[in-house]
């Protein structure tokens, strides 16, 4: 009995000890708030727009003027407001300054891709896989001799000066020779831009012995790295690569080794999107729409859905009742369980009705099957268009670019 008890103790002390014990809470004028989730007892007002992201030791707040920080439970502020977005990695962020930013806008007002690490006066921290931005003021504090010479190297990249950038790129690598970051931040001088987007568009434009040079990169990034997440990303960034190049093979081997690693294949871009429903009437749709679906993942071995439809439309023929539809997505929810609310404009050409379809279903491979419901909104009303109905869609890939995310 007293091994059973000690047993028993063991357990519940470890349930608190992991178990994050704050939430937050939404007050009545919509703010929110943290509370104690163990007592119920507030220990933060309702006084933000929004909280993002949190742990026990740290939050992340954006207030009425959308700027986020970073404070405590006793609301010390851990990093100053800023428009940029913010973040931290891991749970021990507090004491090891992973904070981070992902501006939508840099401060040129370019649209900006990057994540970077900053510390506690918002100055960039260079990191292996987070370079600082050349237009970020950086840390005075002592950063590796590697991590210089790649910010240098990004610092003529921002001027258009490639062969200095490449320069600092090749110390860099002759100062680490084992660190997988100096490889690929060589190869990204071609691949990536100043605002941290994949510019890779043109490879006719690279001589024979910079391509040599980039693959040379690529592979010795792989080798180097350990880590499965940032392996993944390097073979992502080779198979777009290999992809330019119209090197078929090493694309399909790099596909193999994603396939056997647990790796989830995404497509991006525009998907056509052919449906039949049943609505007092047969009706036939086709539209297109802009978003990512994912594609068979080896650990699952088979086919769900996961995704977004951002945008879209299509139109609809309803064979029976003779009623034309144009109908717009505006973000629906491509999962396994599917969900999605959508305008639809009903008419036969001597009158129009303006409707609101729900409809939510289920997904399996490129196909959904859905129930929805027409909602009447404005317009003259098509008692034929107002009832549920029961539709099979197909997302197929139409212009579509494939990405790789591990599981």
């Amino acid at each position: 009995m007293k091994r059973f008890l000690c047993f028993l103790s063991i357990i519940v002390l470890s349930k608190l000890c992991f178990t994050q014990i704050i939430k937050p809470f939404v007050g009545i004028d919509g703010h929110y708030g943290i509370q104690n989730k163990m007592t119920g007892k507030t220990l933060i007002d309702t006084k933000f727009k929004q909280i993002n992201q949190f742990n026990d030791s740290m939050i992340v707040v954006v207030d009425d003027k959308g700027n986020y920080a970073i404070i405590d439970t006793l609301e010390h502020i851990l990093l100053p407001y800023s428009k940029y977005n913010t973040g931290f990695i891991d749970y021990d962020s507090i004491n090891t300054s992973k904070f981070t930013e992902s501006p939508y806008r840099n401060d040129k007002g370019e649209i900006s891709y990057y994540t970077y690490i900053v510390d506690r006066n918002r100055n960039c921290i260079p990191s292996d896989y987070y370079p600082c931005p050349c237009w970020k003021s950086i840390t005075k504090d002592t950063v590796a001799e590697y991590l210089s010479l790649i910010q240098k190297a990004m610092s003529y990249t921002c001027r258009n000066m490639g062969d200095s950038a490449k320069f600092y790129c090749e110390k860099a690598i002759s100062s680490a020779l084992a660190n997988p970051y100096v490889y690929l931040k060589r190869a990204f001088i071609e691949m990536i831009d100043q605002s941290g987007k994949t510019k890779i568009k043109n490879t006719d434009t690279i001589n024979v012995r910079e391509k040599n040079r980039i693959s040379e990169c690529l592979e010795l990034a792989e080798k180097y790295e350990k880590n499965s997440y940032y392996k993944t990303y390097i073979r992502n960034m080779k198979y777009q690569w290999y992809k330019e190049l119209k090197d078929k093979a090493k694309c399909r081997k790099i596909e193999n080794q994603l396939k056997q690693s647990n790796v989830e294949t995404f497509r991006h871009g525009c998907f056509l999107i052919p449906t039949i429903s049943y609505i007092n009437g047969i009706e036939a749709e086709i539209g297109i729409g802009n978003g990512y679906i994912n594609e068979e993942t080896s650990f699952k071995k088979k086919w769900y859905q996961q995704g977004l439809i951002l945008y879209g439309a299509s139109w609809s023929k309803n064979f029976d009742q003779h009623l034309d539809g144009y109908k717009l997505y505006l973000l629906s929810f491509v999962k396994t369980v599917n969900a999605g609310i959508y305008p639809i404009l009903y008419t036969n050409y001597k009158k129009s009705e303006f409707v609101l379809k729900f409809e939510a279903g289920m997904g399996y491979s490129c196909f959904a099957i859905n129930l929805g419901y027409n909602l009447h909104a404005s317009g003259e009303k098509f008692n034929e268009a107002n009832r549920f109905t029961i539709s099979l869609k197909a997302y197929l890939s139409f212009k579509t670019q494939k990405s790789f995310q591990k599981d």
